[in-house]
């Protein structure tokens, strides 16, 4: 009985995707496409380290889903590792000639198989961590802030209120307190919650099918950041970002990255760049976090800021290097999506891949952009490997600001 339920579940949650379904071109675009003009050099990091069969394609969704609608008994232990073992980084629908959408038909699919009890171990103790402790890997709450203890830059008083999100917060903290050392550089100061005030944004919980557990820890969030009485939000988490300018805030508050400031100091002129002694040597590689690259990310992905973060370095005289999956078709690193949880070993393969890419152009040290991403490349990092660093942990490594009056 608990089966027939939950095929009934899947087959509501696959009808409003039905033109979807039934207007796949069958092009193989998001099994396998190499298109070196536009920057493809695959598509799916699911296909290429965790299990090449099609069924975990982007197509493969699609017909997987038109199947169960249309009544065909599958296996449901399958159903779900195919459909938990999704990165949903949204390449598949950036490679798209049609414009469908088997990302998001991923989640839909995975939040009716939550409803009806079929949620994976270490997908339920994702959601479990960030309900009782809001965030994913479940760390303390009371040590949220632990990464400013002596920081300077911090001040109860600023208009600007700083969400490094739990993966800055907990497994990039060095990412969190270089941003608040630039941003206090070049005059921005920023407030903090109260560790017993910070919520998830809600976005890990949307990705793997919570949404109502995540619309919770966004609407205690949102009712925090109109507490703290600021007008201006300022992230580094890349799902943040997403997520954040996706919510209700009183109005008038503003939400943007921390590049967001910088970049908006140099254009207007208030800031400059000087080279510290220990000045970086070698080529730089820059990671195309999906979140903040590909348009099935929203706002936070419409903004492209890589490409934005590019230009910045070039300014700065740093020599980057292109890789063959650069820009918005980039293959994912494996950070979201549940998957390091999901398929740890997986995952591994995914961070090795970007990191061997890289590595192979010639760069020294890798940049992300994204806390998440930055983690965990970072734990996959083996010998022989460019280094891992944040965009702001490199800036405040090499640079000091000088402000311009």
């Amino acid at each position: 009985m608990a089966q027939d339920e939950l095929r009934t579940s899947l087959a509501q949650a696959a009808e409003p995707f039905v033109e979807n379904l039934y207007h796949c071109l069958r092009c193989n675009y998001c099994v396998e496409m190499h298109w070196e003009e536009r920057g493809i050099q695959h598509v799916c990091p699911t296909l290429l380290h965790h299990n090449p069969a099609p069924g975990y394609s982007g197509k493969g969704y699609l017909t997987t889903a038109r199947a169960v609608l249309e009544g065909e008994e599958l296996p449901i232990n399958s159903l779900i590792e195919r459909f938990f073992n999704c990165t949903t980084c949204g390449n598949c629908e950036e490679v798209c000639p049609v414009g469908l959408r088997p990302a998001h038909l991923v989640k839909q699919i995975r939040a009716a198989m939550v409803a009806q009890g079929f949620a994976p171990a270490p997908i339920a103790a994702i959601a479990e961590n960030v309900v009782e402790r809001h965030n994913p890997a479940g760390a303390s709450i009371e040590t949220r802030n632990h990464w400013a203890a002596g920081l300077d830059g911090i001040a109860a008083g600023a208009g600007a209120l700083y969400l490094p999100g739990c993966a800055a917060s907990y497994e990039a903290p060095a990412e969190a307190r270089a941003t608040v050392s630039v941003l206090h550089q070049a005059g921005v100061p920023l407030k903090l919650l109260p560790p017993e005030q910070a919520r998830c944004c809600g976005a890990p919980l949307e990705e793997i099918g919570f949404p109502a557990e995540a619309d919770a820890e966004r609407r205690e969030l949102a009712a925090a950041i109109a507490r703290s009485g600021c007008r201006r939000v300022v992230a580094s988490g890349a799902e943040c970002l997403g997520s954040l300018a996706g919510t209700q805030l009183a109005d008038g508050v503003e939400v943007l990255h921390a590049f967001d400031l910088i970049e908006r100091a140099v254009a207007e002129g208030r800031i400059g760049f000087e080279p510290r002694v220990n000045a970086a040597a070698g080529p730089i590689g820059l990671l195309d976090s999906c979140h903040l690259s590909k348009k099935s990310h929203g706002i936070a992905g419409a903004a492209n800021h890589p490409l934005r973060i590019r230009a910045l370095l070039d300014r700065l005289g740093c020599q980057t290097v292109a890789v063959a999956d650069q820009g918005s078709y980039a293959v994912c690193c494996g950070a979201a999506g549940g998957m390091p949880r999901m398929s740890p070993q997986s995952a591994a393969r995914m961070a090795d891949g970007k990191l061997r890419s890289f590595a192979e152009a010639g760069a020294v040290v890798v940049l992300g952009a994204s806390p998440l991403c930055v983690a965990h490349l970072r734990r996959s990092q083996a010998a022989g490997f460019p280094a891992v660093m944040g965009v702001f942990e490199f800036i405040d490594s090499y640079f000091r600001l000088r402000r311009v009056v």
